[in-house]
């Protein structure tokens, strides 16, 4: 519920902190296990679009890197409750 918080990823829809974003034209990257998505994004009354790549941490592959333009978040995975 806050910023850098927990997301959800589920039918290819990522929910964020009030916000979601469409995941679409998936493109897998060259000798990297990645896939670079067109986020289609709406939240707090605002819509926009731009592009994120997803890859799993060489840390623990259980984890999730996403990296927008100037901005890297690591994520933990977690169970659902």
């Amino acid at each position: 519920g806050v910023d850098g918080g927990a997301i959800r990823i589920a039918d290819d829809i990522l929910y964020g902190v009030e916000s979601e974003c469409r995941m679409t034209d998936p493109v897998d990257v060259v000798d990297i296990d990645a896939t670079l998505y067109t986020m289609e994004c709406s939240g707090e009354g605002t819509a926009w679009t731009e592009r994120a790549m997803l890859m799993r941490s060489a840390e623990d592959p259980d984890d999730l890197i996403m990296v927008w333009d100037g901005y890297a978040f690591k994520y933990d995975r977690c169970e659902e409750p």
